[in-house]
């Protein structure tokens, strides 16, 4: 994918790598890169371009993303890029154990929902915001019962209207907030650290070494629109802006910049757009170290407006999330269409289709969960799950809704505890 990089005046300091992003840029466009059909969207005059040049105006989604990152030492070491097709299962009696760990919610303060953001703490307790009530953090315990609130509605210091991403460290806690478009930083015994100004919808984030944040997120300023990732220092401003195609943006496309993060090592991370099986993983200062993509008939790489409820047409695979246990090894969690999928598919007149969904997703999609080794490019294990897995929650945690039904008059977060058993060792992990 052609990329682009956003920095700071102030923090570049160097003519060379302007002129050096140039010139990468320009080496792209002589190899003639042309996506496939699948993948190719014409851009309208009327989109924002981020170069005067164009490539016939394509936004190469997702094709070349071994060469995200253009600033490299040299336009050789782009061309030298890294870039793995991932083999397996190789580990055909390993398997992936999964148990309930846990489950949140009740009928009193401890009221969770749909759309939900959930991030467990250093100390192991769960921190969830939904859509429904985006305006506080409601804690849990390790075991799941309810400890308390964090937050209330309003637009000052701990103040929330709109909390769609939650993450931390072992010090700290970041609540962030479209509405208010604020970035809200707490201690671990919840006391207000600081709140700093972010114009624009997070839909990730991962912090690294120092309290250095990286975000997915639409920020809709001049300099930084068409970014997917951006990264924050320890005081909450955008020192750089990374993959982003030198093309333009469709604002209409709301997949085309959504990817999910983690955390690699101190000062490196994985990203993974939702609609391809494909990762990289990026340093700080924008380059690409490796990147892996896995070819599967039951995830092809698309485009999409997002989900669209169709009697006819069954929902598209989604990445949901990506994970880094203490070993290195990558998990990994895709939403596929569940065997009946069109039974979650119910008459609505406002839909534009003249359908929507029964609110249970667990009917609508199925969850195949994998383990990567990223140092051999191998899968190690695969299992699919009669479950909607939505996201991690923390190491090895992943998080489901269950909805309201004939025994449970409220909704439920089940989380999940996930294990790579490999018999040659005997262990979990």
């Amino acid at each position: 994918m052609a990329t682009r990089h956003a920095e700071n005046l102030d923090t570049t300091g160097d003519g060379a790598a302007h002129c050096l992003t140039q010139v990468c840029a320009a080496a792209l466009k002589a190899f003639a890169v042309v996506p496939s059909l699948a993948e190719r969207i014409m851009l309208p005059e009327r989109l924002v371009r981020s170069t005067s040049s164009s490539v016939c105006g394509q936004w190469l989604f997702g094709v070349a993303i071994g060469v995200t990152g253009l600033v490299l030492s040299s336009p050789a070491a782009a061309a030298l890029q890294a870039h793995h097709q991932l083999n397996g299962p190789t580990c055909v009696p390993c398997r992936i154990d999964v148990a309930r760990e846990a489950v949140l919610g009740d009928d009193a303060a401890g009221i969770v929902g749909q759309q939900f953001t959930i991030h467990r703490d250093a100390h192991g307790r769960y921190l969830v915001s939904h859509l429904e009530n985006a305006d506080e953090i409601v804690v849990f315990d390790s075991r799941g019962r309810f400890l308390r609130t964090v937050g209330r509605r309003g637009r000052g210091p701990g103040e929330f209207r709109g909390i769609n991403w939650i993450t931390g460290s072992d010090s700290a806690v970041f609540v962030f907030d479209g509405l208010n478009q604020t970035i809200t930083q707490y201690t671990s015994a919840f006391e207000l650290r600081g709140v700093s100004a972010l114009p624009g919808q997070v839909t990730g984030a991962v912090v690294l070494s120092n309290h250095i944040i990286v975000l997915n997120a639409n920020i809709m300023t001049r300099d930084r629109a068409g970014y997917a990732l951006h990264v924050l220092d320890d005081r909450g401003n955008i020192v750089k802006s990374l993959d982003g195609s030198a093309e333009g943006f469709r604002t209409d496309f709301a997949y085309m910049t959504m990817r999910r993060l983690a955390r690699a090592g101190a000062k490196s991370f994985w990203s993974a757009p939702v609609s391809a099986y494909r990762f990289a993983e990026y340093d700080v200062a924008g380059g690409v170290r490796r990147d892996f993509e896995r070819n599967v008939d039951w995830f092809k790489p698309y485009v999409s407006r997002g989900i669209v409820a169709d009697p006819k047409v069954p929902p598209q695979p989604m990445l949901k999330d990506i994970h880094v246990d203490r070993d290195g090894l990558l998990w990994v969690i895709v939403n596929v269409a569940d065997p009946a999928w069109h039974k979650a598919v119910v008459p609505d007149p406002i839909g534009p289709t003249g359908y929507g969904w029964n609110g249970n997703w667990n009917q609508f999609f199925d969850t195949i969960v994998e383990v990567i080794d990223p140092a051999s490019a191998q899968v190690i294990a695969s299992r699919r799950l009669d479950q909607c897995l939505w996201r991690f929650a923390g190491p090895n945690i992943a998080a489901s809704y269950k909805p309201p039904d004939g025994a449970e008059i409220v909704p439920r977060l089940e989380l999940w505890r996930l294990a790579l058993f490999q018999p040659s060792t005997h262990k979990r992990r």
